[in-house]
Formats: structure tokens, sequence, C-alpha cells
């Protein structure tokens, strides 16, 4: 017959021999202060070995803007209260520089006590480069409406049928795409829709219910199948001199 306690001992040095060999971050901590971490871990956090972290406080190595939050989860954890198990955090290194971690956390029995397991995996290259890309997106959708300002309420004329556009602004519009300009058709697409129904657009639909041209588009196409219609568009358009590229575009096409 196994002794209970023995085979606790087992399991728990089984379970330090993974987490030494993880690639991930691995900190053990009961009441703030840390038992146990492995070799990557204490790298992550600009320490040469694990033993440099025992007895450290967990707040020592987290970024000061994160230690109310810190506190609350300990509070509603210790009364029983489900706290999220995994976040991004703000941490900081031995010499004082901060990193983005992914943390997940779970409960573990350590020296045959309740404790606070930490696994962390260094985002920081990705929160960096997410800052970078919405600094990014900022600037190119600033120069888009700088220069497209003087023409927001006014119109255009839609080639080939004829009809009076408004010129609206709209944060759908992808400024990354083209001339950031973008025709929609707020009768034929879900998000089309929400954009006209913003700037209370008329609904327009041109298709019956076999998908063929219906009276709202010019005569001259009225009955044909939509990729007929397509095609006989394409030939007038570059008729007219109105075409200057054809692209291919893998797109969503949703349904409803």
């Amino acid at each position: 017959m196994v002794n209970p306690s023995e085979s606790n001992l087992a399991n728990e040095a089984k379970f330090r021999g993974l987490i030494e060999n993880s690639i991930q971050g691995v900190m053990i901590q009961r009441d703030r202060k840390i038992l146990f971490t492995n070799q990557a871990y204490a790298e992550m956090r600009g320490f040469n070995s694990p033993e440099e972290l025992v007895g450290v406080d967990v707040l020592d190595l987290t970024d000061p803007s994160e230690h109310p939050v810190m506190k609350d989860r300990q509070r509603r954890r210790s009364r029983g209260e489900d706290v999220e198990t995994n976040f991004e955090a703000l941490a900081r290194r031995r010499d004082g520089s901060r990193l983005w971690v992914d943390c997940v956390v779970s409960r573990v029995d350590w020296d045959g006590e309740p404790a606070t397991q930490v696994t962390n995996v260094d985002i920081t290259a990705r929160k960096e480069a997410e800052a970078e890309l919405a600094l990014y997106r900022a600037e190119l959708e600033s120069r888009v409406e700088a220069r497209t300002r003087d023409l927001v309420g006014k119109n255009c004329i839609l080639p080939i049928v004829g009809r009076k556009l408004v010129i609206v602004a709209d944060e759908y519009a992808d400024p990354e795409k083209g001339s950031g300009a973008v025709k929609i058709t707020p009768a034929h697409d879900f998000n089309d829709f929400e954009v006209g129904r913003r700037h209370d657009l008329e609904m327009i639909s041109i298709f019956d219910r076999e998908a063929r041209i219906n009276e709202n588009a010019p005569e001259a196409y009225q009955g044909l199948d939509r990729f007929e219609a397509r095609e006989r568009i394409v030939v007038d358009m570059e008729a007219a001199g109105l075409l200057v590229t054809i692209d291919e575009h893998t797109h969503m096409v949703p349904y409803g």
C-alpha cells in the first residue's frame, strides 16, 4: 500500500521536473512571496538563476500601474469570487525595464500547502508591433481625412447609371485599401447597410428574386443575369474610358 504523503511527494517532484524544463516562464507564489521559478522565468525577468527570486514580492516584478488590479484580484480570490485566470499584464525586469506578459494563473499544492502558479509568455514584441500599427493607422486615417474633408457632404455621379451619390465620412472605409474611398451598396451588403443607416442613405436594390437586374438599373441591363450584367458593365466602362485596371481580390461575401 502506497503512503499518501509519499505519493504526493512523488507527484510534486514530477511536477517540478516538468516546469523546470518548460520554455515558458513559470512562477509559484504564496501570499505574494515567490517560492519557486524556473530558469525561463528568471531569465525573462533579468535574473541569472531562480534562486535569486525566492522570497521576492511579486509586486516588485510588476509595473506599478498594475498593482491596484493585482490587489483587487487577490481580495476577490480570498472571498471565493471568480477571478480571471488568463490576462495580459505589464511587468518589470530586474533592471526596472518593462515588458508585456501573457499570464495564466492556477491553484496548486506546493510543499503540502495551497499556492498560486503563474505561467508567463513574453508578448512585448507583439504589443509593440500593435502599438506601432495603431499609430501608423491613425496617421494614415488623419491624412485621408485631411485630403477628403472638403468632399464630405458633396455629390458625385455614378458612372453608367448617372445617379447622384452623396459623399459621407465613415470609419468603415479602410484607408489602406486603394484611395481610401469606397462606393457602398446599402441594400446589398450587411456592412454597407449599417453605414447607410448611420447616414440615412437611400436603400436601392437592383436585383429581383432570381438575381436578375430590375427596373432600378439602366434599361440596357434590365432582365440580365447578374454575371452577364457584370461582363456587360465592364465592356461599357472600358468603352467610356472609365476603367483603369481590374485586380484579383479575394473577399468574404455575407449572406442572410
